[in-house]
Formats: C-alpha cells, sequence, structure tokens
C-alpha cells in the first residue's frame, strides 16, 4: 500500500502536479537548545553522605556530553568511582514540548535504567525521579545550579513521602572541554 502512494506520488511530481519541494528540516525550540549549557567535558566531584545508600564518602568521575545533530537532545557518557562501586553509563536528555518538561531516559553497566522528568527555572534545574529501594518505593531529586559556564553545583536528595527531603549526595562540576 505505502509503494503504491510513493509510486502515485512521483508520477505525480514528474507530471507537475506536486511542487517540487524540499521538507524543511525542524528546528529545536528554544527549550531544546538550552540543553547546549552542558555539552563538553564535566569532572565532579562530589560528598556521598552516609544514609541507608551507603556510609558516605568521595564520588569522583567525568560527564562527556554532546548534542545529537539536528540539537534536539543531548547524549551523556559517564563514568563515576563512589563508596559503593565504580558506574558507567548513557543518558539521553531531550525537551518533551508536550509534556513541557525535559525527559532523561538513563542507563548502566550494572542493567538498571531510569527516568528523570526535569524543568528550569533561572540557572537552576530541577529533575524528580522514582528510587525502588528496599521493596519499597522512595522519590528522588536532582538540583543543578548553574554557577558559570564552566561551574555548575550538585545535589541529590531523597524523600519518603515527596515532602521531606535529605541530602545524600553535594559538590560541584566543572567543564574541562
Amino acid at each position: 500500500m505505502i509503494r503504491l502512494f510513493l509510486v502515485a506520488a512521483s508520477g505525480a511530481l514528474l507530471c507537475g502536479l506536486l511542487p517540487a519541494q524540499s521538507p524543511q528540516a525542524p528546528v529545536p525550540e528554544p527549550e531544546a537548545r538550552r540543553l547546549e549549557y552542558f555539552a563538553g567535558t564535566w569532572d565532579f566531584r562530589l560528598e556521598m553522605k552516609p544514609s541507608a545508600f551507603g556510609s558516605g564518602g568521595l564520588v569522583t568521575g567525568t560527564d562527556r556530553n554532546a548534542m545529537l545533530p539536528g540539537g534536539f537532545f543531548l547524549v551523556c557518557r559517564y563514568e563515576t568511582k563512589s563508596p559503593v562501586g565504580e558506574f558507567r553509563g548513557l543518558e539521553v536528555l531531550g525537551w518533551d514540548a508536550a509534556a513541557k518538561q525535559y525527559l532523561e531516559h538513563g542507563f548502566d553497566n550494572r542493567g538498571q535504567s531510569h527516568l528523570y522528568r526535569g524543568t528550569v527555572e533561572g540557572g537552576t534545574w530541577t529533575f524528580t525521579y522514582d528510587i525502588p529501594f528496599e521493596g519499597r518505593s522512595m522519590k528522588g531529586r536532582i538540583v543543578l545550579k548553574e554557577l558559570s559556564p564552566t561551574l555548575q553545583s550538585y545535589r541529590s536528595d531523597v524523600s519518603e513521602d515527596g515532602k521531606t527531603w535529605t541530602t545524600v549526595l553535594e559538590g560541584e562540576m566543572t567543564k574541562i572541554r
């Protein structure tokens, strides 16, 4: 059926019935372009607070981020060393115009995946997500603040009720390239 349509459309073009125009490439919305802030290589140094998630300690790593051609999505490849192990993963972040929020889909070397939902106000990005933990569901929140074009603060909080939050990870990320 599709082939018949393509043959008919091609014939109509040849006969001059349809205008021969190449389609316009889509243009990213300003919200998608906003993700360009994160493009580049970022090193991070964070403090993990003692909690049910671990004993605490230093978390270090690198994010290597690039916009996909077209400018709609940011792809992040990360490497992290922490008191609870070493992690590597891939995240894709984009703007969902229908939902009016950012969506980040992530996958890591432990076989886990996540979906974060985010907003930005001024230079403060806030992402929320659900955390399965010891048979129950908790809420997570990441707050990133743009301190300069090459420096951002990072904070990760958890909550059992979505109202009272406890910080479990905090520090800075520095753009090195």
